[in-house]
């Protein structure tokens, strides 16, 4: 395959739609955590254990409601700064009680965990076309 200029604005193009849709993505989900917090009904939870990763943390959470214990794992970003026995206020979806969500961006929804490896691809994808282009360059040029 050879990277002509051409190619490489595609790629360039295909990467920046796909930063476009990290960021599309972290917003609509922030737009709904900070619905949620703002309508929920707030629990105080206590951090029961958390699970360090690459990408993303998680931690699980326990509170009691209605004379019932509940459990839930939260998700975030990466390197959260949720302890084990820490007391937090989640809040629960009114509209969905099993989704929560705290202020400090922790939800229930997986699909927090989306935008930093859809921004990582496409930085890579960038970095991909504009090497592939010079290297093609530097190859035609001798």
């Amino acid at each position: 395959m050879t990277w002509t200029f051409r190619r490489m604005m595609e790629v360039l193009g295909a990467a920046a739609l796909l930063g476009l849709s990290a960021f599309a993505v972290y917003w609509l989900g922030a737009q709904e955590r900070g619905r949620i917090v703002e309508q929920g009904q707030s629990v105080s939870a206590t951090v029961v254990a958390t699970h360090d990763s690459r990408w993303a943390d998680s931690s699980d959470v326990a509170y009691r409601l209605d004379g019932a214990t509940h459990r839930a794992r939260l998700y975030g970003t990466w390197h959260g700064t949720l302890e084990a026995g820490t007391r937090i206020t989640v809040f629960r979806d009114p509209a969905d009680p099993v989704r929560l969500a705290t202020a400090e961006g922790y939800a229930t929804d997986e699909s927090t965990l989306w935008p930093l490896p859809m921004a990582a691809v496409a930085g890579a994808l960038a970095l991909a076309a504009v090497l592939s282009r010079y290297a093609a360059r530097r190859r035609d040029s001798r």
